[in-house]
């Protein structure tokens, strides 16, 4: 059998959809249709997959040794039960011999059977819990085609007496695509859709400040615009809670993780509060003589008030999550200007989560950001390397060979050999010298280098806390974009001291 061939990188361009209210009423129509596929395979996936683990030779296969002959057995039963996503994809076309065939596509329905096939495949894997239904009443968010020719695909249509790209769906349904001066994805998009690039289409439904709006993402087959110069240095980094350490050929830096998240976090609280203070004084019965909400459905009747505090809290996670992914992208775009050869702890954020750190993971998610660091960086040409904490405990060991355990109030590496640092960047510095295969420390290349640096301890001992964030690197020259002529990232994002 051959290689496989990597997959060519592509990037996503989203425009807002004009679109009238009873272009809307259709939308939402499908999108509960489309609900109503995606329910049925996922509970056909989940049938199959009790029947399948019911088969005797499945525990067979199970106590079999990491072989060949151990995947060929799974092979086996999941095409003799079909927990296949190719027969997911069957389930979800023959439900379309109803009425929702009128509502739904063919390739439409196949890529809900695919999403139903992913959650039940993550759910065997154990990577999540049993996966939930959706709501029929609300339907999907996304639906999106298979190729540029799908039911849900991008066209030009005569509107107005002007020509103007729309998304369509169907026959019937085309919605204008808003074009925003001077937005360089969207130029970008454009020029590649013009070029053949474009994969296919999807249609997005979101929620903002209690109402709904449409937008079509484009799913190109290239890379993303340009937006910073990519360097190609080695870097190291160490990830926690609340702070990050990043240390490269040419920088040193210390920053609190999403701290501009903090007001956002605020907010919530006091919307929380202030919903559960309606809650106690709109439906007293829902709780215990302690104060306990009782068990089972819940029988409140929503004032005005409340669903208004209901809406604002939606609207104040949102916005969280909006400006966390942001924050999340503009750090990875700092570390890539640095380097594409990333190095860093493979950390248990779970196990995170359980402990001390649990309202810090769940505002902060570094689990997404080590997820956005690896795709980027694979698009980039470059790699995350991730050791194990066990057998390199940076945090524990120095350049002269000593290991000692600290406390995590300690923020400071002393050592009886001299040597002084703040203690997560003597860790990001200790992970630029492990070696990737072997995943040993290479001590004595760390002690050269940090002879060399004096950044390190200069910046950091005195001071325990964050003292300097993670700048652009400076580009050498402009790159040839669509973005010529703009500032850079260097010039408007800056370095703070």
């Amino acid at each position: 059998m051959g290689r496989c061939q990597p997959t060519p990188p592509t990037f996503v361009a989203e425009f807002r959809l004009d679109a009238t209210p009873r272009q809307r009423a259709v939308v939402q129509r499908r999108l509960r249709a489309g609900a109503q596929v995606y329910n049925r395979c996922l509970q056909v996936g989940l049938e199959r997959l009790a029947a399948m683990r019911a088969d005797p030779r499945y525990e067979e296969a199970r106590r079999l040794p990491a072989s060949r002959e151990r995947g060929a057995a799974f092979a086996e039963l999941r095409r003799e039960h079909g927990v296949r996503e190719y027969d997911l994809q069957g389930v979800g076309s023959a439900v379309r011999g109803c009425y929702l065939g009128e509502q739904i596509g063919a390739h439409e329905a196949q890529t809900v059977a695919t999403r139903a096939f992913r959650a039940v495949e993550e759910h065997a894997y154990g990577k999540r819990g049993r996966p939930r239904f959706r709501a029929t009443r609300r339907g999907l968010d996304s639906v999106e085609g298979k190729s540029s020719d799908s039911a849900v695909r991008f066209g030009r249509r005569v509107i107005d007496g002007e020509e103007r790209p729309v998304l369509c769906w169907g026959r019937s349904l085309a919605m204008p695509l808003r074009i925003e001066a001077g937005n360089p994805v969207q130029l970008w998009a454009a020029i590649h859709v013009a070029g053949g690039g474009l994969r296919h289409a999807r249609l997005v439904r979101r929620r903002v400040k209690g109402r709904e709006y449409l937008y079509a993402q484009l799913v190109i087959q290239d890379r993303p615009c340009p937006r910073h110069q990519v360097g190609t240095g080695l870097v190291g980094a160490d990830l926690g809670p609340s702070t990050i350490a990043v240390v490269s050929d040419s920088e040193v830096a210390l920053e609190r993780f999403c701290a501009e998240l903090e007001p956002q976090w605020q907010r919530v609280r006091r919307l929380q509060r202030r919903l559960d203070r309606q809650h106690r004084a709109g439906s007293p019965a829902c709780f215990d003589e302690r104060g306990r909400h009782l068990r089972g459905r819940c029988a409140w009747t929503r004032s005005r008030r409340a669903r208004l505090t209901q809406v604002a809290l939606a609207e104040a996670h949102r916005r969280t999550a909006a400006q966390r992914r942001s924050l999340h992208g503009n750090l990875v775009n700092r570390i890539l200007s640095h380097g594409t050869d990333i190095r860093i702890e493979r950390l248990s954020y779970r196990a995170w989560q359980r402990g001390h750190f649990s309202r810090s993971v769940r505002d902060r998610a570094p689990g997404l950001f080590v997820s956005e660091l690896k795709r980027k960086a694979a698009s980039a040409g470059g790699s995350v390397v991730e050791f194990d904490t066990r057998t390199t405990a940076l945090s524990q060991v120095c350049v002269c060979g000593r290991r000692e355990r600290k406390p995590l109030q300690l923020r400071v590496h002393g050592c009886p050999c001299g040597i002084r640092a703040q203690r997560d960047v003597f860790s990001a510095l200790l992970a630029r010298h492990v070696d990737p295969r072997t995943q040993a420390l290479d001590a004595r290349a760390a002690q050269r280098e940090l002879s060399m640096r004096h950044d390190i301890a200069a910046r950091t001992a005195s001071i325990p806390g964050p003292n300097r964030q993670l700048g652009w690197h400076p580009a050498a020259r402009t790159e040839a974009s669509v973005r010529a002529g703009r500032p850079q990232p260097a010039a408007t994002t800056g370095e703070a001291a």
